[in-house]
């Protein structure tokens, strides 16, 4: 309460907390002492206002001193008080304390304020900044002092500022809502403008809180440009993009799916379900694929063939992959990638079908060669039989040459018959090899003995001893014969004189190194590259006319491929060439060893040769006769049979190709009667793995290749009959 002359009557305790007025200690307290220097109207004005118009109320905002020294902004309500007879006899006013003074009870409040990472800032209508927190100091550059100023003299948020406008709408009582400013430091700040009413619902003031959106707004900007950059690419790409929805339903397609599969819209398929564009034969696939998918969140799938139903209903073959994204909010869907390989694929099955009938002319071309071979082995076989019986006689000298020629040419052509079969064979990929423990030293004999016969007059064969420690092998013994005897062959061919040596080393840990060391005519380091291909032939020093057809060597590589060793050839620096094959060595001791060289002492055996060629017969005849058999023969299998039943014989040599039952199917008949059974031989020109087998299968005890030599004949005659 205020008299008329400035004094304040009275003051309650929230006045007094506001103030700092203690009335024992200051009994007396004018009004001007809590007014604000800078504005003298206080309190005068006032009392002249309610004397004047006595019935009205006064609402201001303005400043006030405390009597400690500090400030008050409050917002000031006074009307007039009266006397019992109706005179004015001074003015009540009441304080309402504004946002940055007050008692403790709002100091709470705006400490708090004063922390916020936000800015915060309140201002009268007239203008002056009421409060303003940290945040918003520095934000503006502005000191502490600022509260109290004018904010229309504060640099840069005046000048983004449109305060008229916005008292306007303040006074019409509307709401002022949120805007952005963009300042000169280019910051922009989203603001949010709320009136500040007093007790009787006047606007007094306005609180602003504003946030900085700067990098808000910049990350935003960035993320724009990402999405349109990826839907850019997305559109772009030459992998087309479909998302499903749970239930496998198709809800989106990049841009590239309508051409890939010829859909003119995407209204054609979206809504359609993933399955009802897959080709039938691949839906299993297409559960096995999407099915874990589905079910798993996350879950990615690797890439997948299938086909999809185009628009003109034909299929064209996609690679898909799936990733399920259906937990991300912000996909909601499996994502598939797809590609098209239509060209790819079609290209691949025309590959497929080019390389099926290429093998499929392969294997009737090895058909052929095992028929021919086949046919030219009959005739070689009497031939060699022929010969070797010859050669066993004591025949005049004019002819003994004549005699040696045959054999020799035999043979020759026997190797050269083996070499075509064998190439064949390889080049299909269908030999086969056993993996026995095998002791290469008497294999090593054997072929040393062989070569021996094919060296020219002069030329020493030998082999150097095997050390212990690299005798037993992983291998497949014929094999190994096989190879290392085309070696030998390969080195008697260009050598004229000197020497042929077959050393045994380790050369390489876990191999040993059969090598055939020769004094030659040697090899250039341009044939060694191309020497191992099938029909090659040195060319450096060879004479043309050596015999042979450039394939002993090239199986050499493939029996080394196959035993998981190598073969290869290098010049000696002392002349000559070294010509090997490397083959795995054994840990173990071959349980028995092959003999040195064949002897032709065998028991008398009672023999049965069954043969449709007559002059197979008659050769077969002088040979078995030669090593002491007794010898009978039939030309069929049912002949064959009805003999075996009405004699005893220790040993059968039996073609396969006979006139009715086969040399098989007689061994297999043979063999379902029981009680003491002969060993039974079977003879042919086929001497593919799969002859090989086919005998073993049908109860055969032995193998022999057509044409045959004594020595093949005499291994069957030392085997017993069984019991």
């Amino acid at each position: 309460m205020v008299d008329l002359d400035g004094r304040v009557v009275s003051g309650n305790a929230a006045f007094q907390t506001l103030f700092d007025w203690d009335p024992a200690t200051h009994p007396i307290l004018m009004a001007a002492d809590i007014g604000d220097p800078r504005e003298q109207s206080w309190p005068m004005a006032q009392l002249r206002a309610v004397c004047d118009d006595a019935a009205h109320p006064l609402s201001e905002h303005r400043r006030f001193r405390r009597l400690d020294g500090g400030h008050v902004l409050a917002n000031l309500r006074t009307w007039a008080s009266r006397a019992a007879d109706g005179s004015v006899v001074g003015m009540v006013a009441t304080f309402t304390p504004s946002a940055s003074s007050g008692p403790d009870q709002y100091r709470l409040l705006w400490e708090a304020f004063e922390e916020q990472r936000e800015m915060m800032v309140e201002w009268a209508l007239d203008g002056t900044v009421l409060f303003c927190n940290r945040a918003c100091r520095d934000f503006f550059g502005w000191n502490d002092n600022v509260v109290g100023r004018d904010i229309d003299e504060l640099e840069q948020f005046g000048e983004r500022l449109d305060r008229p406008k916005l008292v306007e709408k303040v006074l019409e009582s509307l709401s002022v809502g949120r805007q952005q400013r963009v300042y000169p430091n280019g910051h922009v700040v989203d603001w949010a403008d709320t009136p500040v009413r007093d007790v009787v619902g006047k606007v007094v003031s306005v609180f602003s809180m504003g946030q900085d959106i700067t990098e808000r707004l910049r990350i935003e900007e960035a993320l724009r440009l990402s999405e349109r950059r990826n839907r850019v690419m997305v559109a772009n790409m030459q992998d087309a993009v479909l998302l499903l929805d749970e239930r496998g339903r198709l809800i989106h397609a990049s841009s590239m799916a309508r051409p890939e599969l010829g859909y003119g819209s995407s209204d054609q398929f979206i809504g359609g379900r993933l399955r009802d564009y897959v080709h039938p034969d691949d839906l299993e696939k297409v559960g096995e694929l999407f099915g874990p998918s589905f079910a798993t969140p996350g879950a990615e799938t690797g890439w997948q063939e299938v086909r999809a139903r185009k628009s003109d209903g034909d299929y064209a073959w996609l690679e898909v992959s799936a990733n399920n994204l259906l937990h991300d909010p912000d996909v909601s869907a499996v994502v598939l990638t797809v590609r098209n390989i239509d060209q790819r694929k079609r290209l691949e099955l025309e590959l497929d079908e080019r390389r099926l009938q290429a093998q499929e002319d392969l294997r009737q071309r090895l058909a052929l060669v095992a028929q021919v071979g086949h046919e030219l082995r009959n005739p070689l076989q009497g031939l060699a039989a022929f010969a070797d019986h010859l050669a066993g006689q004591h025949v005049p000298s004019a002819i003994a040459d004549d005699v040696d020629a045959i054999a020799r040419l035999t043979r020759i052509m026997r190797r050269v018959v083996d070499d075509l079969l064998d190439a064949s064979q390889l080049e299909l990929g269908a030999i086969s090899v056993r993996s026995d423990v095998v002791d290469v030293a008497p294999i090593i004999d054997d072929a040393v003995f062989m070569a021996r016969q094919l060296a020219l007059l002069g030329v020493e064969v030998e082999a150097a001893p095997v050390p212990a420690a690299l005798r037993h092998v992983t291998g497949d013994g014929d094999r190994i014969r096989q190879a290392l005897t085309n070696l030998l062959s390969n080195a008697c061919k260009h050598t004229a004189e000197g020497s042929i040596t077959v050393v045994a080393e380790e050369v390489q840990t876990g191999f040993v190194r059969l090598s055939v060391l020769d004094t030659g005519s040697g090899i250039s380091a341009d044939d060694v590259a191309r020497i191992f291909r099938p029909f090659e032939r040195g060319r450096d020093g060879v004479d043309p006319h050596t015999p042979g057809i450039g394939l002993g060597l090239s199986i050499v590589t493939g029996i080394a491929a196959a035993l998981g060793g190598a073969a290869g050839a290098e010049p000696r620096a002392e002349g000559g060439s070294a010509f090997w094959i490397d083959v795995p060595l054994s840990a173990e001791v071959a349980p028995t060893t092959v003999a040195a060289g064949p002897r032709r002492e065998v028991p008398r055996r009672h023999v049965l040769v069954v043969d449709d060629e007559p002059l197979n017969r008659l050769a077969a005849k002088f040979l078995l006769g030669d090593l002491g058999a007794e010898v009978a023969s039939a030309v069929s299998g049912e002949q064959a049979l009805q003999m075996l039943g009405d004699q005893r014989f220790d040993t059968v040599f039996a073609d396969v190709n006979l006139p009715g039952i086969s040399g098989l199917e007689l061994t297999r008949q043979l063999r379902a009667r029981g009680g003491r059974q002969p060993v039974v031989a079977i003879m042919t020109g086929d001497v593919s793995d799969a002859s090989r087998a086919a005998a073993t299968s049908a109860g055969a005890d032995a193998f022999v290749a057509k044409p045959s030599s004594i020595d093949d004949l005499v291994n069957v005659l030392r085997r017993s009959p069984r019991a």
